[in-house]
């Protein structure tokens, strides 16, 4: 019985203490400043870390999102500006081609960092979107890119036909 309980102890202690570090982590990312902005001229690539997503990052990389595309880029430009908030991100800086937006996630409350650069010459909408803690985000940030895409496509003027997001 004595063995039953200390174990149930120490899974309480890693439990708690667990949820203390995301906790901390979730103040830290809020604290914590994004690198962030343009480069050049473009968004800046990913790092080493997987907990990142970028349009600039080559085709076939493990950060690699395409670019949002439409025969309409300017709709779709607007469209994204009138949907982030929407969907509950708040845009930190909204420019006449650049946005930076923040994302905060439900449970721990990390805040991530979403970034769009418009493309007019191209049609094209490059994305960039990061943790702003952590080593990997699980996948979170590629997810949340899908989703927003799915809900340009929804508002009929997301990628072009035939293209996946």
């Amino acid at each position: 019985m004595k063995i039953i309980k200390g174990i149930f102890a120490l899974l309480t202690v890693i439990v708690v203490a667990w949820g203390g570090l995301m906790f901390w982590q979730g103040l830290k990312s809020k604290q914590t400043t994004a690198n962030i902005g343009l480069e050049n001229g473009s968004l800046k690539p990913c790092g080493d870390k997987p907990n990142c997503i970028s349009s600039v990052n080559e085709a076939g990389s493990p950060f690699f999102f395409r670019p949002i595309e439409s025969e309409n880029i300017e709709v779709t430009w607007d469209n994204l500006n009138i949907l982030l908030p929407e969907l509950g991100f708040t845009i930190v800086k909204a420019e006449e081609n650049y946005i930076h937006a923040t994302a905060t996630t439900a449970f721990f409350r990390f805040v991530d960092d979403m970034e769009f650069l418009l493309n007019e010459a191209n049609n094209k909408i490059f994305v960039r979107s990061q943790s702003r803690v952590g080593y990997s985000d699980m996948g979170t940030n590629r997810k949340r890119m899908h989703h927003l895409v799915h809900e340009l496509m929804n508002m009929g003027q997301g990628p072009a036909e035939g293209e996946k997001p």
